[in-house]
């Protein structure tokens, strides 16, 4: 597959070289089938002392043990592998240094079953070659013994050196599922299932393990999962952004393979595209600036927002219906978003307390994040149904349906007078007005609504202020990004300096300060 991926990694030394670069400036900065993937799923919570001891050996320590053991190996599970373990550990539990380097093994297994899913995945990958290294030198005979099940369940097919297993293919097609950000375990909309790519890349890696050319640009990808597995969580999604752009040209370029074919379509599914422009803004931008901006507001002392699906889902309606409108720039700056949010997660998790106090003040903004007013899109929501139930014929609607538009007109009225002002107070005392008559019932409201032409300029200019504040919100969301890209670019300038300054945001304003 040299030319879908070779080019990405050939560059990985670029990738690790910028990303090391970047981490300098900006650290101070606002499956296998038969594997388990969960080495906990599988234990048991049992915690009958075996043996006393210091701390005593429990039957739970076992099966961690042996579940770990057997995950990292993906072996299939045998009863006589647990009876080993218990065995040698029952050992063990008399010599102080054994109890002390099982404890070690113990603690390194927990730090592993706390991990996701994702990251599991990729300490597997480190784990696994670096333990088969250990069982084969090693003569005594449970590492014999394991190192024999770990043969038997990883059989060559296809020669070379190394062999092609089916563990390498489903961590190859494991790991550009992840590069790629697609989902490989559904369906997808044109039909593209797992079990098609699994196939389709399956017969390819087959064909590549013939070509010594293709074998190595294979390995190739293989070892980059591995240089990716040395990073924290962070660091990979970040690098992972800057290499995307490199994967998918590759994929461009191959489309006249099956494989490259398969991969696209997926991706363009996973990425949908919610407007269109240059570049195209896709949901994954949206969703990354809505996370940026609740994490920014609720980390920087803000009204709390909850970033769940529904404020995700306004953000994007908004963008989709605005973002022809934004100049060149904020649409770049928008369609990068996914890059601004995994650089500032890595910035904060590699940053000490003090750096990461120093990003909350920046954004201890007074001005407003932009997110979505709740109640002011309800009473929009409400303000669209009761025009569309005025177009109906009054004669043909059922009582019922008269007292629900009257409450949309009650939600309506709450809002004009949450906002104030002389004249939203009139505006409601309008919708109080039509509430009445279709709580009058259907021959009143049939007799009313051909003289009812007031509510017409209410809804018109509702409609103006309705898009007035989402122009407000948009550009408020653009002025946090291109305020908090400025401070960070500038303290890059001053870390690289050693200077005795950095910036921060004062109140919407970029201020030098000394540092403390």
């Amino acid at each position: 597959m040299a030319t879908t991926f070779g080019a990405a990694t050939a560059n990985l030394g670029l990738f690790s070289k910028l990303f090391t670069l970047t981490t300098v400036l900006f650290a101070l900065w606002p499956p296998a089938a038969r594997g388990q993937d969960n080495p906990f799923e599988a234990s048991t919570a049992r915690d009958t002392i075996i043996v006393n001891g210091q701390p005593p050996l429990t039957e739970s320590m076992v099966d961690l043990y042996t579940n770990f053991d057997r995950w990292v190996m993906e072996i299939p599970s045998f009863p006589q592998h647990r009876q080993m373990v218990r065995s040698i550990l029952l050992r063990d539990w008399k010599n102080a240094a054994d109890i002390q380097r099982d404890l070690t093994f113990l603690a390194h297994a927990t730090r592993i079953v706390q991990q996701s899913a994702e990251d599991r995945r990729f300490s597997r990958c480190q784990l696994q070659p670096v333990r088969v290294e250990m069982m084969r030198i090693a003569k005594d005979p449970y590492s014999q013994w394991l190192i024999a099940a770990y043969d038997r369940a990883h059989p060559p097919i296809a020669p070379g050196n190394p062999p092609l297993t089916a563990s390498m293919v489903a961590r190859y097609i494991s790991f550009m599922g992840w590069l790629l950000e697609i989902p490989l375990d559904r369906s997808t909309a044109d039909g593209i299932i797992f079990m098609q790519l699994m196939e389709t890349l399956n017969e390819t890696l087959l064909a590549d393990w013939k070509n010594p050319r293709e074998m190595k640009n294979d390995l190739d990808t293989l070892t980059w999962q591995l240089e990716m597995a040395q990073h924290s969580p962070e660091e990979r999604a970040y690098l992972r952004i800057i290499a995307q752009p490199e994967l998918i040209k590759g994929l461009q370029a191959a489309k006249g393979e099956r494989y490259a074919q398969l991969l696209l379509a997926a991706y363009e599914e996973a990425h949908p595209r919610v407007a269109v422009g240059n570049p195209p803004l896709t949901r994954q931008a949206v969703d990354a600036l809505t996370e940026f901006l609740c994490f920014t507001q609720n980390e920087g002392g803000g009204p709390r927002l909850n970033c769940d699906q529904a404020l995700k889902d306004g953000y994007a309606q908004q963008f989709a219906q605005k973002y022809g409108t934004l100049s060149a720039e904020q649409q770049k700056r928008l369609a990068d978003m996914p890059r601004t949010w995994a650089l500032l997660r890595v910035a904060w998790a590699k940053g000490s307390e003090a750096e990461r106090q120093n990003m909350r003040r920046q954004w201890q903004s007074p001005s407003p994040t932009g997110s979505p007013d709740r109640r002011a899109e309800e009473a929009d929501a409400a303000a669209a149904r009761y025009e569309a139930f005025r177009k109906r014929d009054p004669n043909t609607v059922t009582d019922q349906e008269l007292l629900q538009v009257a409450q949309d007109c009650d939600t309506v009225a709450r809002e004009q007078r949450r906002q104030g002002g002389a004249q939203n107070l009139k505006y409601a005392l309008t919708w109080d007005h039509s509430a009445s008559l279709l709580r009058a019932g259907r021959a009143v409201w049939a007799q009313d609504i051909a003289q009812d032409q007031a509510l017409h300029q209410v809804l018109a200019t509702m409609q103006m202020q309705n898009q007035q504040r989402l122009n407000r919100q948009l550009q408020n969301s653009l002025n946090t990004i291109n305020m908090n890209d400025n401070i960070n670019m500038k303290n890059a300038a001053e870390h690289v300096n050693d200077s005795l300054y950095h910036y921060e945001n004062r109140q919407g304003q970029v201020v030098r300060v000394p540092n403390h």
